[in-house]
This record gives structure tokens, sequence and C-alpha cells, in this order.
């Protein structure tokens, strides 16, 4: 019994004095200390309860199971951004639910069934899902430089292995990825060959104070996963698919009792919103002009056109497509604080002020909400074959009658990773000395030219009145548009609106006040608001402060947010 004392209390002061040295805070604090009290006493429980020897072979793998639960989730916890976030406490769930993993599998181990190869088995996945969790925690903090953001598991849960694959690709070098899958591997069969080495010395007899505290280490497991990594990322964004889910599922009946629509006049002429993809404007020489390299030739040259109206200081509400577009098509923004039981959509605006809608996307709908709402148009066309060339739109153009009055929305794969796909063979390649930014700016250049035939086509044949380029968030070229690592790179985006020369002869104040606002900060949650009132079709959802084309629109460099209200876009801009 003193030895295992004393094994047990070596073990704990050696993963404290790692939280210690790691930069983990509050160590000594009761909110710190009382989980490895717990997580000790259980494991002694466990020794004494079953007459064990923890100084064995077969102990062995189940004390490495509390290490994969510990050391590296307060290795990442010490060096997190936040001090918050660096509480030792922060990781109660996963130093619990390892204490009583390993507690569980000690009485396992050493009851008559330890050297069954069904417990055997168990205990060899439980190690090998262990280390899987902490591998990818830790590749996640080394890449992010941050704790794993539950907004990034959304992309997880509802994107298509395709665009997956496409973010590892973009992310991770191929050799670094190899590296690391050959290393998990090699740790794989390690863990496997020390449960086996286990076995000669497993095997036992059932206790009734064994059986205790087997059955009160399952149940502090149960009530102690669900708050550890990965589980407690998976919950709190299915949290969140749940939130959008009820809002669809009330939009109907709202729609039905709530709303209306102040219409100004009559349909004139076509609608476009194209939403693009990862487009940053930085590298855009037409929205910065000190940029090196001519990356939108045509958009350069409109820029001075009085048809056109560019908004260099627009930024994303957030860094990830769902959390954007499900913001930018509705009237919910960071300002307004609406409830999504008010949900209203541009759709619903502009199917109420009398136009035919579209949505034509390259996407597949990487969002419950976004699809939706895609759903609720009178026609959704997507493209035979998504995320490729985004000149399949241009077809798609080709089936919009010329007749009557239609709202589109084209859904760009724009930069979306990886940047090199974006593009046809033979279209030229913007050189560097940077790979990821010659294929990043070629896809750039390639949207511009993608950009320019839809609208000469929007135009010439299809009558455009208004027409809206808006990006859905930017992209870092070294953090790309994770939540893990925020920088404002990922959310500075290019913006720009064209009012045909009829449409700004009728509306002369329109038309004026967005040449006024051209130098005011914008977030993309706003676009609702913009186009419900170029479109004429005041409703609930759309505050006039918000409209870049109304004399009231009031947002300033001080108000302006992103993140969904968690970060000042003010710091930017010092």
């Amino acid at each position: 019994m003193l030895e295992n004392s004393l094994l047990i209390l070596m073990v704990m002061s050696g993963i404290y004095g790692v939280a210690a040295l790691s930069g983990c805070l509050h160590i000594l604090k009761w909110r710190g200390l009382r989980m490895g009290i717990l997580g000790g006493l259980l494991l002694l429980a466990a020794a004494w309860a079953g007459s064990l020897q923890l100084a064995s072979a077969a102990s062995l793998p189940s004390l490495c199971i509390l290490l994969l639960w510990t050391l590296p989730y307060m290795g990442c916890r010490g060096q997190a951004q936040s001090r918050e976030d660096r509480e030792l406490s922060r990781i109660k769930g996963e130093f619990l639910t390892g204490s009583a993993g390993a507690a569980f599998f000690l009485l396992l181990a050493h009851s008559p069934w330890g050297g069954n190869g069904l417990v055997t088995g168990l205990e060899a996945i439980l190690l090998v899902c262990s280390l899987g969790a902490a591998f990818v925690y830790g590749i996640y903090f080394l890449t992010y430089g941050n704790l794993f953001q539950a907004e990034d598991m959304l992309p997880v849960l509802l994107t298509n292995r395709k665009e997956i694959k496409a973010f590892l690709d973009g992310q991770i070098k191929k050799s670094l990825l190899f590296s690391a899958v050959a290393g998990f591997l090699v740790l794989v069969l390690a863990s496997i060959a020390l449960v086996w080495a286990g076995m000669g010395e497993a095997g036992g007899k059932w206790t009734a104070p064994g059986l205790i505290v087997t059955l009160i280490s399952v149940a502090i497991m149960v009530k102690y996963a669900m708050n550890c990594f990965p589980l407690r990322e998976i919950r709190l964004a299915r949290k969140s698919i749940r939130e959008m889910k009820r809002a669809g599922d009330i939009h109907a009946d709202n729609l039905a009792r709530r709303f209306k629509v102040n219409l100004a006049g009559h349909p004139e002429g076509n609608v476009f919103l194209i939403i693009g993809e990862s487009a940053n404007r930085d590298h855009m020489k037409a929205f910065n002009p000190a940029y090196a390299e001519e990356t939108t030739p045509w958009q350069s040259v409109m820029r001075n056109k009085p048809e056109f109206f560019f908004f260099p200081k627009t930024y994303a509400c957030f860094t990830q497509t769902a959390q954007t577009i499900s913001r930018m098509i509705t009237g919910m923004n960071q300002y307004n604080h609406q409830s999504p039981d008010y949900l209203v959509t541009l759709i619903d605006a502009a199917k109420a002020a009398g136009y035919t809608t579209w949505w034509c996307t390259n996407h597949k709908a990487n969002d419950y909400q976004t699809g939706y709402i895609m759903q609720t148009a009178d026609h959704v066309v997507e493209v035979l074959a998504p995320t490729g060339d985004d000149a399949q739109l241009l077809d798609v153009m080709d089936t919009i009658p010329q007749e009557g009055h239609h709202f589109v929305v084209l859904h760009i794969m724009g930069s979306h990773l990886r940047y090199g796909d974006r593009y046809p063979t033979g279209f030229p390649v913007i050189p560097g000395n940077n790979k990821k930014i010659s294929e990043y700016d070629t896809s750039i250049a390639y949207t511009d030219h993608i950009l320019q035939k839809m609208t000469e086509k929007a135009r010439e044949t299809l009558h455009a009145s208004v027409i809206m380029y808006v990006s859905d968030h930017s992209e870092d070229m070294k953090y790309t548009h994770g939540t893990g690592h925020f920088t404002f790179d990922m959310t500075r985006i290019p913006l720009w609106i064209y009012l045909s020369p009829s449409y700004q002869q009728k509306h002369k104040e329109k038309a004026e006040f967005l040449r006024r606002h051209e130098s005011c900060v914008f977030t993309n949650d706003l676009v609702f608001d913009t186009l419900c009132g170029l479109i004429g079709a005041d409703n609930y959802g759309r505050t006039e402060a918000y409209d870049l084309s109304s004399p009231s629109y009031a947002l300033t460099e001080k108000e302006a947010l992103t993140m969904h209200g968690k970060m000042h876009i003010a710091e930017d801009m010092q």
C-alpha cells in the first residue's frame, strides 16, 4: 500500500510539475488541486480495492491513459493566448476522465478477465483513442498557436470530405502530414505492444470493493467525458447546428404571421449578389494599390467608372463560411441581436418585392441554415461539378430568362483552399518566390476574370440594375481562416456595388450616399440591410442605419465588430 501511495504521489507530482513548467495558472489553488487529489484518491482506491501492484507491466497501459489525458492538454493550455484559458482547472474534464479511465482499466486488467483478448483489445482501443485525441489537439495547437475551438468543429461536422482534404492539403505540408501520420502509427504500435506486454502479468480476482470502485470510475468517465476534447467541441458545435435548424423550422410560420414588406416601388431590372470565397482585399490591387502584383486588372479599371462603388474598409463578420453567410443573407447581425425566431432572409424580401429568386452555387451547402435558405429560392441550381471551375456559373446565367425581374445569388469558389485548384490549366500564373502566395494571387486573378464575365453578362443580356460582389471571409497566408489563431487578415474582404445608369438616374439619392460612404467601415453581416434598401424592400429585419445607400448609415470604426461581436475592428485600424 505504501509503495502504491508513493508511486501515485510521484505521478501526480510529476503531472503538476509539467503543468507549472508549461505555464498553467492557479496550480496550487483549490480549484487546481482538487482534481489532482480526486484523481489520486481514485487511483489509490483502485489499487487498494483490487489489491493491485501499480509498479507492474499490467498497470503501465492504464497509467499511460492518465498521462495522455493530462500532459498534452496541460502543455497546450499553459501556452494559450487567453489568461483564462491557461488556468489548470480548465482541463478538469480531461484530468478526471483520464483518472477514471486509468482506475477502470487498472481494475479490469487485474480482474479474472485481465488476460482476456476482449479486455486487452478494449484497453488498446482506449489507449489509441486517447493518443489520437491528444495528437490532434497538439497538431492543431502547433498549427494555430491556440486551443482547439468549437467553431472549427462545425466544418468537420458539416463539410464534405473533399473540402476537408482540401483544407488539410492547403494548411499542412504533405511532408509534415506524412511525418505526423507515420509518427502516430508508430505510437499506436508502441501502445498495442505495451498492452500486449502487460498481458503476462494480468489477471486476478474480483472483490466487492473492486466492483464498487469500478462502477464509480465508470460513473466519473460518463459524467466528465462530454467535458473533454473532442466530445466537448462536438457537443458545442452540434448545439449551434440545432439552433440553425430550429431557425429554419420556424421560418415558414414566421413569414406567415409576422413578415411584411414596405415596398418603395416596382422591381427594376435584375439584381445580382455574387458571394466570393476567401478573398483578401490586401492581395487585390483594386483595393490595395500598393500591392506589388496586378491581381485584379479588370476591377482596377472598373474602380474608376461612375457605375461602380468600391468599399476598401469592409470586414467579414466571422472567419468561416457557415457563420458569415447565415448572417449576410438574413436580418441577424452583430449589432441588432435579432432572435432567430424572427428570421427574415434576402430571398424573402426579394420575393415580396416582386422578383423571381435564384440561388446558383458552385458550393455544397455547408451549414443547415444556408442550405435551408438556399432551398427557399424559386430556382436552385447546383452545378454538375461542385467546387470546380467557377466558369460553370457563367453557363448557369445563360438559363436565366431575359424577361421578368430576377434576384440572383451566385456563390463562387473563388480562392477556397486549395488555391491551385481554383484556376484552370493554362491560366497565366502570377509568379513569386512563395508557391502558396503565388497560387493564391493567381486564384484572385482568375476570380477577377470570372467577375468580369459575370458582370458583362449581367449588364449586357440580363439587364442588371444592381450587382454586389462581396467575399464571405478573407484569408491569412499562414493560418488560412480557422478560428484557432485569429488575425485581421482573415476578415479584410472586398466589396463593390454596381448601379446601372438608369438606376442611378431614378435613385440619385441612393447613388449619392453610396458614394459618400465608400470610405466608411462596413461588415458583411449588413449586406441584407443594404440590398433590401437598394431593391426598395423595407422590412422589420432591415435597419436603416446599416444600409450603405441610406443617409442614415451610422456604423463607425469604433462600433464595428467581427467574430460575431468578440473583436473590435478599431484594433485593426490603429
